[in-house]
């Protein structure tokens, strides 16, 4: 396919390179700082352009690879009538594809990732989430996906917002509590490699077990005991006492039928 990308930031550089790896050609690049464009359009074998006027239709795919505030404001400038015969899509978790029903093929091609410019990335494992009402469309893009990855899902726009919002307390709530941690160790002059293992254990049994099958810990087994006592050292942290009674209290709940009732003694 040959294909234009808007952005030039870490989804336009990490998609941008996975497409070039499989063959898909790279025609032009549109970034509201041209410097940035030329930079991607050097690694990508393409064509940096300073105006988006500069954009040429005579392509298959043009993606618009920019934060979810400026998806709108870049779709303003574009011309319905010059990109009718293009699939136009943006590459948000967040965003309908409603914002694009003015071009005629449009759809949302969202590699379900972070995305970091210049880290590796095994793009076959990313999963990539199409979403577009024309069966047309999805045939091509699925064409494409599948050049890209090897998990490929065809999902509406409601769904792709509740994977994002799992995707957020999945990995970027876990990954705050990774900071939080990591603070109480160097409070008391520990390392967070730690953890390490412990953290990687518990992500590896997610390929074979079930999340609520895999808990551990106090909460699961009831042990009100030693909550307390967690609880009184937390007394002097009201962030980490909050979460950690929040926490407990869902784990607890899930795995109670009568959910227990643990209150700090005084």
């Amino acid at each position: 396919m040959n294909i234009s990308i808007i952005g030039a930031g870490n989804m336009a550089n990490q998609l941008g390179l996975a497409l070039l790896q499989s063959g898909h050609k790279i025609d032009k690049i549109y970034n509201r700082t041209y410097l940035s464009a030329k930079t991607l359009a050097e690694v990508l074998n393409g064509q940096a352009v300073s105006d988006i006027k500069g954009l040429s239709p005579k392509i298959d795919i043009l993606i618009i690879a920019v934060s979810d505030e400026a998806i709108s404001e870049i779709v303003a400038q574009l011309s319905k009538k010059k990109w009718e015969d293009v699939i136009v899509m943006h590459t948000s978790g967040s965003i309908s594809s409603a914002v694009l029903e003015g071009f005629s093929l449009n759809a949302v091609f969202y590699p379900f990732q972070s995305m970091t410019a210049g880290q590796e990335l095994e793009f076959r494992s990313v999963p990539l989430l199409l979403t577009s009402k024309n069966e047309t469309v999805l045939t091509k893009l699925k064409q494409v996906a599948v050049t890209l990855s090897d998990l490929v899902y065809e999902i509406s726009d409601d769904q792709r917002k509740v994977v994002h919002i799992a995707g957020v307390l999945a990995n970027n709530f876990s990954n705050h509590l990774f900071v939080l941690a990591n603070d109480l160790l160097e409070q008391h002059e520990l390392s967070f490699d730690i953890l390490k293992p412990l953290i990687r254990h518990t992500v590896e049994k997610l390929d074979t077990m079930d999340p609520l099958a895999s808990q551990t810990g106090p909460g699961v087994r009831g042990d009100a005991k030693v909550i307390i006592d967690h609880l009184k050292q937390l007394d002097q942290v009201p962030e980490l006492y909050e979460i950690y009674a929040i926490m407990t209290k869902s784990i607890m709940d899930r795995h109670f039928s009568t959910p227990l009732k643990v209150q700090k003694e005084k």
